[in-house]
């Protein structure tokens, strides 16, 4: 009992082998010997077929995606569709943060949106410990004396300039 063999011209495509006139698009039964093809759903289609009954549809510029598709807030995107609201840097596998509906860059959000620290200037994140006083924001170790560095955190404090002070430095001529 002979095994089955392929004889004359064929070509190989998804682990398997056709004799050309085999391979042809599931919707319009064109051949896919010389043209670019797509699988979907265990069929191959011609990207004509593909791009009118099963490419998705990019979010933002609203063309048919033929390429890699990005996948993000529910809806599907061009790679280079997807992109931070201010700088417009696609993000690739970056992280991004929403605001308003928005997507933005790391860089871009904690530099818009971001509570920055009076003391340090570096931003007051979630789960961060910090105190409201003078009208600002401040990490719970940046809350300490202009003069003699001491935390002022849960203490009485005096200001000066906008800078606070303990009760020793309340008076100091140089802040």
């Amino acid at each position: 009992d002979k095994s089955h063999c392929l004889q004359g011209p064929f070509l190989v495509a998804m682990g398997r082998s056709w004799h050309p006139e085999e391979f042809y698009c599931a919707y319009c039964k064109t051949s896919l010997a010389d043209v670019g093809f797509v699988e979907e759903q265990n069929s191959v289609y011609c990207e004509h077929c593909y791009e009118q009954f099963f490419a998705p549809t990019c979010a933002r510029c609203h063309a048919k995606i033929m390429g890699e598709v990005m996948h993000a807030l529910r809806q599907t995107w061009h790679t280079t569709c997807f992109v931070c609201a201010a700088c417009r840097k696609p993000f690739g596998n970056s992280l991004f943060h929403m605001e308003d509906g928005e997507p933005y860059c790391e860089k871009d959000y904690v530099a818009l949106f971001s509570t920055k620290c009076h003391g340090c200037d570096f931003p007051v994140e979630a789960g961060d410990k910090f105190i409201e006083a003078l009208g600002h924001t401040w990490h719970d170790t940046c809350f300490i004396c202009a003069v003699c560095h001491v935390n002022l955190e849960g203490q009485p404090f005096y200001s000066k300039k906008d800078k606070p002070l303990c009760k020793k430095h309340a008076h100091a001529i140089n802040v």
